[in-house]
């Protein structure tokens, strides 16, 4: 519980109020982690951020019903022709834009839940 979250990638905070904290890469791509609480982040609106710097706790901020981290990537101003070219969710009253995480990190050579210490569902 409360384990930290790191940053997936480079980039600068762009967003980070009650449920979403969203880091914009240079290429344009936004990815958010959701469910964080405020008080557990250690950056802010305007940090430059590394790749794997510590940048949240998980947490479990409602509609949340337990602790997790929700990571959403959404590419609609993305500049990246590879990230460009993963399918884009299809959703009823969705915003377009957003592509699957699992496909996005195996662009930069990410595992997204190692077999070791993580079950996905």
């Amino acid at each position: 519980m409360w384990r930290p979250v790191y940053a997936v990638l480079p980039g600068v905070v762009t967003k980070s109020e009650k449920l979403w904290l969203s880091v914009t890469h240079p290429d344009g791509f936004v990815i958010s982690y959701l469910h964080t609480y405020k008080a557990d982040r250690s950056v802010d609106v305007g940090d430059v951020v590394q790749a794997g710097q510590q940048i949240a706790k998980v947490g479990d901020v409602a509609p949340a019903t337990g602790c997790h981290l929700d990571l959403r990537i959404n590419v609609a101003a993305s500049s990246n022709a590879q990230v460009n070219s993963l399918p884009q969710a299809q959703t009823i009253d969705g915003p377009a834009g957003y592509v699957d995480p699992a496909d996005f990190m195996a662009l930069f050579g990410i595992e997204l839940c190692p077999a070791e210490w993580c079950t996905r569902t």
